[in-house]
């Protein structure tokens, strides 16, 4: 997986979805937009030794 989409929601919890495509990471963070329930959502590109930040919402 190349794509890793971290959700952080407003009770404290986190969770981490990945995909193989951007096309999947865009698609599924437009949905983080609209949740009253996000707090945050972070989207990364996994690389071997490091994370680049593509995007935050929230």
């Amino acid at each position: 997986m190349e794509y890793c989409l971290k959700i952080t929601k407003k009770d404290g919890s986190v969770s981490n979805h990945y995909f193989s495509s951007y096309e999947e990471l865009d698609y599924n963070a437009t949905f983080c937009q609209f949740s009253t329930n996000i707090a945050e959502a972070v989207g990364l590109k996994v690389g071997l030794f490091k994370n680049e930040i593509l995007f935050k919402i929230g």
